[in-house]
């Protein structure tokens, strides 16, 4: 008989220890999360004996690789895995009666000084890449880097560490910033709302187990954005704009330095999408679906007004002894980018 099955597989300090921690495992979860985070796991296991909270005790730092293997999970032979990634333990609790220990692991490398060292130094002319390159070298990371690059002329890191400073960075240049699988990650969320959806999620039909949706006006409405600078040096105020065709509504106004109109544009209209891109969001769970990952698009069904095109900002996994399930934080894709 082909009994579907959906089976945490854990790797810990390079040694597979999937049938040892089997008979404890109550959950494994594992979050693909976008938006400056860094994908997080999570596994919870029972202690009746103690020996997790002893011997077997995990120190901060050791390694975890976990994967999700599917067996006949979207029909007879149809099996699939989805692999998690690299993790270093970063905390764990114990909590009962009765006694259970939940083990949380992080994507940052296991000396984590990219997030926890600061730093006080100028950069000087120099581009985003440069500056991402420079801070993933440092942190024993490789670089993807999927987004425009910008050059600067002059930028202080203050106290801040690396990760901080770059977030900041990424922030105001509407470009989204993650680490996973020792890779630091700098992407543009606009080119992948234009991807076309992965799955059609309808009410009714789909494995849709709960949702909620949250919709909001305030500090997520705007029509446009002006942006300011008056540059002492020169004695001038520079100035830029940027308007949703054919919109009319409130203005976002911003005081930032800027080198030219040109720039003033550039940030006016990031940080637009910034802003309005909270306007409407949504939170689903569905029966486990490998496939749904953070950064690819779905299409909602059934849903009234909510009915529209959104992007995947976190996607966690979680298997256990009730199943697997697969839980989305979305947004909506805005109609302009």
């Amino acid at each position: 008989m082909n009994t579907r099955k959906a089976q945490a597989h854990i790797t810990y300090l390079g040694a597979d220890i999937t049938q040892d921690i089997a008979p404890f495992l109550m959950s494994m979860s594992y979050t693909d999360n976008g938006a400056n985070r860094a994908d997080d796991l999570s596994l919870t296991l029972a202690d009746r004996d103690g020996r997790w909270h002893n011997m077997w005790m995990p120190e901060n730092g050791d390694e975890i690789q976990a994967e999700i293997q599917l067996e006949n999970w979207y029909g007879p032979g149809m099996n699939r895995v989805l692999a998690c990634g690299t993790f270093a333990v970063d905390s764990l609790s114990l909590g009962g009666p009765p006694d259970s220990i939940s083990i949380q692991a992080l994507s940052y490398p296991g000396n984590d000084a990219i997030k926890n060292e600061t730093h006080t130094r100028s950069w000087e002319v120099v581009t985003l890449r440069q500056i991402a390159a420079r801070i993933a070298a440092s942190a024993g990371m490789t670089l993807m880097f999927e987004t425009e690059d910008i050059r600067y002329d002059r930028l202080e890191q203050n106290q801040e560490s690396d990760l901080s400073f770059l977030a900041s960075i990424c922030e105001k240049e509407g470009v989204s910033l993650k680490i996973t699988n020792h890779t630091l990650v700098l992407l543009d969320d606009r080119a992948y709302e234009e991807q076309p959806p992965v799955r059609t999620l309808t009410r009714g039909e789909s494995d849709i187990l709960s949702y909620s949706f949250n919709r909001s006006v305030v500090g997520a409405a705007y029509t446009a954005c002006e942006v300011s600078y008056f540059d002492s040096t020169a004695n001038r105020t520079i100035q830029g704009a940027y308007r949703l065709p054919g919109s009319s509504g409130p203005i976002l106004k911003l005081n930032e330095r800027v080198a030219s109109e040109a720039e003033a544009i550039r940030k006016a209209k990031k940080a637009l999408y910034q802003k309005n891109k909270e306007a409407q969001r949504a939170s689903l769970t569905v029966m486990g679906d490998y496939a749904l990952a953070q950064g690819l698009t779905v299409q909602l069904a059934g849903f009234g007004k909510f009915d529209e095109k959104y992007l995947i900002e976190s996607a966690r996994h979680e298997v256990g002894r009730s199943g697997y399930r697969t839980t989305l934080e979305i947004r909506r894709v805005l109609a302009y980018v």
